[in-house]
């Protein structure tokens, strides 16, 4: 495969518990029960804002690398 055909991406998903991250409203967290249904972040950055925010609401939050292929 060359480059122009094979290019991937990588982004990052929080992971809180068992589900994944979707959305964060005053009161909830929404959460999804598989990864096609999470918030992609393009950035660490912005992934590890999310995940502060979610262990200051007292939730166990990870970070996971994942890549997106298109083809």
């Amino acid at each position: 495969m060359n480059n122009q055909t094979d290019q991937r991406r990588e982004a990052f998903v929080v992971k809180i518990g068992e589900r994944f991250f979707y959305r964060s409203t005053k009161q909830r967290v929404l959460t999804s029960f598989s990864l096609a249904g999470a918030e992609l972040f393009l950035t660490l950055e912005v992934a590890v804002r999310v995940q502060l925010h979610m262990r200051a609401r007292g939730k166990k939050a990870d970070i996971f690398k994942i890549q997106i292929q298109e083809e």
